[in-house]
Parts: structure tokens; sequence; C-alpha cells
């Protein structure tokens, strides 16, 4: 039976990049990451513990204006790197 996770992301911090629709962009960062941990699953070491308090997911050198589909898609592949260096 597949096990049910949340993940509670606080803030995305982007400097600069005013035109870009904040509801896209977190639909986009959602279902991309959905579709990476459901591809390639959750590391034993982030699946043994219950909460973790910060991940570092990098950081991106940007376009000058990317797409918000593109940017949603690079931030949740930050987070889950992030998530795989959880030990």
């Amino acid at each position: 039976m597949p096990k049910q996770i949340e993940i509670y992301i606080d803030r995305i911090v982007l400097e600069g990049y005013d035109h870009l629709n904040k509801a896209e962009l977190s639909i986009a960062v959602q279902e991309q990451l959905r579709s990476a941990i459901s591809e390639q699953g959750l590391p034993n070491g982030l699946m043994n513990r219950s909460y973790h308090r910060k991940l570092n997911g990098g950081q991106m050198n940007l376009e000058t204006r990317p797409k918000t589909q593109q940017l949603g898609s690079d931030i949740a592949s930050g987070i889950y790197k992030g998530i795989q260096s959880v030990e």
C-alpha cells in the first residue's frame, strides 16, 4: 500500500521575477515534485524520519524571463535533490 507523505514548503524566494503567476508556479512545483517522487521514490533516510526542519534545494541560474512551467520543474528538481541528500 502506498504511503502518504506531506511536504510543506514555507517559501520560495525569487527576486526580480514579479512577472510570474505565483499560483501557476506553485502548481507547477507540486506537479513536478509529485512526479519525481512517484517515479523515483523517496530515499530511505527520509522515510525513516517523520520531520525535517529544513532541506537545502541549492541555487539555480535562471534565464531573464523563464517560463512558469520550466521554472516550476527546476525548483522541484532542486527540492528533490535536497530530499535525496537526507540520510
